[in-house]
């Protein structure tokens, strides 16, 4: 496939227009070829921010350990000798 710039094209090319119908045609059989390669790509990012979910939630979850287990122990805040 030759990429030319817009306008017309070079003298004695021969070009074929092509309608909707080809193009819906054309995009209907590349479709079917992609549509395990696009599915396992969706799959990876839905693994991928869950994994990210899950991180945030547990970095959430230590943020606040301490802090609930100081408040639940009733440790001082000062120590005397």
């Amino acid at each position: 496939m030759v990429c030319l710039p817009p306008g017309e094209p070079p003298e004695g090319w021969q070009v074929k227009r092509l309608g909707a119908s080809t193009f819906i045609h054309l995009w209907w059989i590349r479709r079917r070829q992609v549509w395990k390669s696009a599915l396992a790509l969706a799959f990876v990012l839905a693994l991928v921010g869950g994994v990210a979910l899950a991180a945030v939630a547990g970095s959430r979850r230590t943020a606040s350990a301490y802090s609930a287990y100081l408040r639940s122990a009733r440790i001082s805040d000062i120590a005397v000798n």
